[in-house]
Protein backbone atom coordinates (compact mmCIF):
# COMPACT_ATOMS: atom_id res chain seq x y z
CA UNK A 1 0.00 0.00 0.00
CA UNK A 2 1.45 3.18 -1.06
CA UNK A 3 2.50 5.37 2.04
CA UNK A 4 4.16 8.47 0.68
CA UNK A 5 3.51 10.23 -2.68
CA UNK A 6 5.85 13.18 -4.19
CA UNK A 7 4.45 15.35 -6.66
CA UNK A 8 6.50 17.66 -8.20
CA UNK A 9 7.93 19.93 -9.22
CA UNK A 10 5.77 20.41 -12.43
CA UNK A 11 2.11 21.40 -13.34
CA UNK A 12 -0.65 20.02 -12.26
CA UNK A 13 -3.93 19.04 -14.22
CA UNK A 14 -7.39 18.11 -13.41
CA UNK A 15 -6.54 14.66 -13.95
CA UNK A 16 -3.62 14.57 -11.68
CA UNK A 17 -5.71 16.54 -8.69
CA UNK A 18 -8.74 13.95 -9.40
CA UNK A 19 -7.08 10.96 -8.77
CA UNK A 20 -5.36 12.27 -5.20
CA UNK A 21 -8.33 11.37 -3.66
CA UNK A 22 -8.43 7.96 -4.08
CA UNK A 23 -5.11 7.47 -1.94
CA UNK A 24 -6.67 6.79 1.01
CA UNK A 25 -3.50 5.26 2.59
CA UNK A 26 -1.02 8.09 2.04
CA UNK A 27 0.73 9.01 5.76
CA UNK A 28 2.93 11.20 3.72
CA UNK A 29 2.03 13.98 0.84
CA UNK A 30 4.27 16.65 -0.42
CA UNK A 31 3.17 18.55 -3.72
CA UNK A 32 4.93 20.95 -5.28
CA UNK A 33 2.98 21.63 -8.36
CA UNK A 34 2.04 25.18 -10.21
CA UNK A 35 -1.35 25.31 -10.59
CA UNK A 36 -2.24 23.52 -7.43
CA UNK A 37 -4.72 25.77 -5.62
CA UNK A 38 -8.30 25.49 -3.51
CA UNK A 39 -10.17 23.13 -5.68
CA UNK A 40 -7.26 21.31 -6.02
CA UNK A 41 -7.11 20.88 -2.10
CA UNK A 42 -10.82 19.54 -2.30
CA UNK A 43 -9.16 16.45 -3.56
CA UNK A 44 -7.34 16.11 -0.34
CA UNK A 45 -10.35 15.75 1.88
CA UNK A 46 -10.15 11.87 2.17
CA UNK A 47 -6.98 11.47 2.76
CA UNK A 48 -7.32 11.02 6.69
CA UNK A 49 -4.73 8.95 7.82
CA UNK A 50 -2.30 11.38 6.27
CA UNK A 51 0.39 12.47 9.37
CA UNK A 52 2.64 14.78 6.89
CA UNK A 53 1.58 17.21 4.18
CA UNK A 54 3.75 19.46 2.29
CA UNK A 55 2.33 22.39 0.51
CA UNK A 56 4.32 24.88 0.62
CA UNK A 57 4.73 27.51 -2.60
CA UNK A 58 1.64 26.48 -4.03
CA UNK A 59 -1.82 28.41 -4.24
CA UNK A 60 -3.42 27.20 -1.39
CA UNK A 61 -5.55 30.18 0.24
CA UNK A 62 -7.95 30.44 3.35
CA UNK A 63 -10.74 28.39 1.62
CA UNK A 64 -8.29 25.42 0.45
CA UNK A 65 -7.70 25.36 4.30
CA UNK A 66 -11.63 24.58 4.88
CA UNK A 67 -11.19 21.51 2.85
CA UNK A 68 -8.42 20.36 5.06
CA UNK A 69 -10.14 20.68 8.45
CA UNK A 70 -10.65 17.39 8.80
CA UNK A 71 -7.31 15.82 8.06
CA UNK A 72 -7.29 15.58 12.04
CA UNK A 73 -4.12 12.90 12.53
CA UNK A 74 -1.85 15.94 10.85
CA UNK A 75 1.87 16.05 12.55
CA UNK A 76 3.74 18.02 10.07
CA UNK A 77 1.30 20.71 7.97
CA UNK A 78 3.77 22.89 6.00
CA UNK A 79 2.09 26.04 4.11
CA UNK A 80 4.87 28.57 3.35
CA UNK A 81 4.79 30.83 0.23
CA UNK A 82 1.10 30.38 0.14
CA UNK A 83 -1.71 32.49 -0.15
CA UNK A 84 -3.39 31.53 3.40
CA UNK A 85 -4.15 34.57 5.71
CA UNK A 86 -5.81 35.10 9.59
CA UNK A 87 -9.07 34.02 8.01
CA UNK A 88 -7.74 30.02 6.90
CA UNK A 89 -6.35 29.59 10.24
CA UNK A 90 -9.54 28.88 12.17
CA UNK A 91 -9.67 25.69 9.76
CA UNK A 92 -6.77 24.37 11.56
CA UNK A 93 -8.53 24.27 15.28
CA UNK A 94 -9.39 20.48 14.82
CA UNK A 95 -6.08 19.34 13.87
CA UNK A 96 -4.87 18.56 17.70
CA UNK A 97 -1.93 16.44 16.51
CA UNK A 98 0.32 18.86 14.31
CA UNK A 99 3.17 19.58 16.08
CA UNK A 100 4.98 21.01 13.28
CA UNK A 101 3.55 24.06 11.61
CA UNK A 102 5.51 26.38 8.80
CA UNK A 103 3.72 29.39 7.96
CA UNK A 104 6.56 31.67 6.71
CA UNK A 105 6.25 34.10 4.16
CA UNK A 106 2.57 34.37 4.47
CA UNK A 107 0.20 37.65 4.85
CA UNK A 108 -0.22 36.20 8.33
CA UNK A 109 -1.12 38.52 10.96
CA UNK A 110 -1.57 38.57 14.85
CA UNK A 111 -5.22 38.05 15.21
CA UNK A 112 -4.39 34.71 12.77
CA UNK A 113 -2.03 33.89 15.68
CA UNK A 114 -5.09 33.52 18.22
CA UNK A 115 -6.27 30.67 16.31
CA UNK A 116 -3.29 28.47 16.73
CA UNK A 117 -3.23 29.00 20.67
CA UNK A 118 -5.27 25.33 20.56
CA UNK A 119 -2.94 23.51 19.26
CA UNK A 120 -1.09 22.70 22.37
CA UNK A 121 1.04 19.49 20.81
CA UNK A 122 2.93 21.69 18.59
CA UNK A 123 6.77 21.73 19.06
CA UNK A 124 7.93 24.07 16.26
CA UNK A 125 6.27 26.71 14.63
CA UNK A 126 7.42 28.78 11.95
CA UNK A 127 6.17 32.59 11.68
CA UNK A 128 9.06 34.28 9.83
CA UNK A 129 8.89 36.78 6.96
CA UNK A 130 4.71 37.52 8.01
CA UNK A 131 3.49 40.76 9.54
CA UNK A 132 2.60 39.65 13.23
CA UNK A 133 3.93 42.01 15.91
CA UNK A 134 4.53 41.69 19.63
CA UNK A 135 0.71 41.47 19.54
CA UNK A 136 0.49 37.83 18.35
CA UNK A 137 3.49 36.78 21.26
CA UNK A 138 1.15 35.77 24.27
CA UNK A 139 -1.16 33.98 21.62
CA UNK A 140 1.54 31.84 21.69
CA UNK A 141 1.74 31.03 25.69
CA UNK A 142 -0.67 28.34 25.19
CA UNK A 143 1.39 26.52 23.43
CA UNK A 144 3.21 24.60 26.41
CA UNK A 145 4.80 21.86 23.85
CA UNK A 146 6.83 24.50 21.84
CA UNK A 147 10.75 23.58 21.29
CA UNK A 148 11.36 25.81 18.32
CA UNK A 149 9.98 29.22 17.07
CA UNK A 150 11.07 31.03 13.86
CA UNK A 151 10.15 34.71 14.46
CA UNK A 152 12.89 36.18 11.79
CA UNK A 153 12.18 39.25 9.78
CA UNK A 154 9.09 40.21 11.93
CA UNK A 155 8.51 43.08 13.73
CA UNK A 156 8.82 41.45 17.14
CA UNK A 157 10.50 43.52 20.01
CA UNK A 158 12.79 42.89 22.76
CA UNK A 159 10.23 43.95 24.94
CA UNK A 160 7.47 41.17 23.13
CA UNK A 161 9.97 38.83 23.00
CA UNK A 162 10.20 38.95 26.87
CA UNK A 163 7.00 36.76 27.15
CA UNK A 164 8.12 33.99 25.69
CA UNK A 165 10.53 33.18 28.20
CA UNK A 166 7.05 31.54 30.40
CA UNK A 167 7.41 28.65 27.48
CA UNK A 168 8.78 26.10 29.47
CA UNK A 169 10.21 23.88 26.56
CA UNK A 170 11.16 26.86 24.47
CA UNK A 171 14.66 26.03 23.25
CA UNK A 172 15.50 27.89 20.32
CA UNK A 173 13.94 31.00 19.19
CA UNK A 174 15.27 32.67 15.43
CA UNK A 175 14.68 36.47 15.89
CA UNK A 176 17.14 37.16 12.89
CA UNK A 177 16.19 40.47 11.05
CA UNK A 178 14.05 41.74 13.97
CA UNK A 179 13.44 44.68 15.87
CA UNK A 180 14.34 42.45 19.20
CA UNK A 181 17.92 42.70 17.89
CA UNK A 182 17.67 46.43 17.20
CA UNK A 183 17.58 45.88 13.32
Amino acid sequence: RLRRLILGPGRLTDAKATGLGLLVGLRELEIDLEGFDDRSARELAPLVSLERLLLGGTAISDEGLESLAGLTRLQVLELQHTRVTKHGLQHLAAMKSLERLELDHTDLVDEGVAHLSGLSGLRELRLDHTLITDAALPHLLKLGELERLNLAETVVTAEGVKVLEALPKLEAVNLTGTRALGE
